[in-house]
């Protein structure tokens, strides 16, 4: 008998879109499924009834409510702390599933016993057209390390069109974060993996839209996807997985790009209240190697941020002050015009 996929749903106020995702994800040819829709918080439109009726309708269908917040994390540990099949994956309430994704991931599963198999992502509008093929790394079968070395680069870090053995999700951290969440979890389900295989199909449509968290960015966003980065950080050097260079520097790399947009956007705020933190990241070193250097150099302004902040932070803070007074002047003028 095939064995049984858990698909957690991830719903919040998630009406618009709701109905084609819960098809996607019942409809699929791959039948031995259960359907985990978790309605993070009290949402404000019909998300609950409407998962509620497909649940009354099909079986399949569980509806776990998170009662303490919205916080998507929250709702994950609901969701894997309730799963029952042998395999799962994540999908969000405004994204798609093709009919034939648990079906692939499961067949490569089959042919090659891997705990972690990716699948292609396609980016689609709110009316469903196709906008951009992601187009993530393909390999064959690859270690936790040799993943990670493929992936950071790529920054592939979603776990969107992706496929878990349960057995993967143990000691993870789930931190209350809005943004930044996704790396912490899919790379410390890759660490916990022996082995990593790539599906050369489309299974995720993952829609794009202006009312999107990710595309809202705020200072406390910023900082929770520092914390997130700050955390796998840890991780990193517990496992060892620093023991290969390569990810050290690809991994600071990131981290550090991440801190410089915090730097940007919270002015003295983020810096007061993390002035020994940046400072130790600042000065560990990473920032002098010439390959760190050479990969943040694809980012307009953050080395000169960066140095600036490890050298004089007083007067790194007084020029993104003045460099945010007149960004906002320049919007007022092209406004009025």
């Amino acid at each position: 008998m095939d064995k049984k996929v858990s698909i957690i749903v991830l719903l919040y106020n998630s009406e618009k879109h709701l109905k084609e995702c819960l098809n996607s994800a019942i409809n699929q040819s791959y039948q031995n499924l259960e359907v985990l829709a978790v309605v993070n918080g009290n949402c404000s439109d019909n998300t609950e009834f409407i998962a509620s009726e497909y649940a009354q309708s099909d079986s399949r269908i569980r509806v776990l409510k998170n009662t303490q917040n919205s916080v998507i994390t929250e709702g994950l540990k609901l969701g894997f702390d309730n799963m029952q099949g042998e395999y799962f994956m994540i999908l969000e309430g405004d994204d798609e599933l093709s009919l034939t994704a648990v079906k692939d991931l499961m067949d490569v599963a089959g042919d090659t016993d891997a705990d972690m198999i990716t699948g292609e992502i396609n980016t689609i509008s709110e009316a469903g057209d196709c906008i951009a093929i992601w187009g993530r790394p393909e390999f064959d079968i690859l270690s936790p390390v040799q993943y990670l070395k493929l992936a950071i680069p790529y920054m592939d870090f979603l776990y969107h069109g992706k496929l878990f053995r349960r057995k993967l999700y143990k000691d993870i951290m789930l931190p209350p974060a809005f943004l930044g969440h996704d790396v912490l979890i899919t790379y410390q389900l890759a660490v916990n993996a022996n082995k990593i295989v790539s599906c050369k199909k489309v299974v995720h449509y993952f829609r794009q839209h202006l009312s999107s968290v990710s595309m809202s960015t705020t200072l406390s966003r910023l900082n929770d996807s520092y914390t997130c980065h700050v955390l796998l950080d840890h991780l990193f050097r517990e496992k060892n997985i620093y023991d290969d260079e390569e990810i050290r520097i690809l991994f600071e790399t990131q981290i550090l790009r991440i801190l410089t947009s915090c730097l940007i956007f919270g002015k003295s705020v983020f810096y007061k209240n993390n002035k020994q933190a940046i400072t130790r990241q600042l000065n560990n070193g990473t920032l002098d190697d010439k390959r760190c250097r050479a990969y943040l150099k694809a980012w307009k302004g953050v080395l000169f941020v960066l140095d600036i902040y490890r050298k004089m932070p007083t007067l790194a803070n007084v020029i993104v002050y003045g460099v945010d007074f007149f960004r906002k002047i320049l919007l007022r003028i092209k406004r009025y015009h």
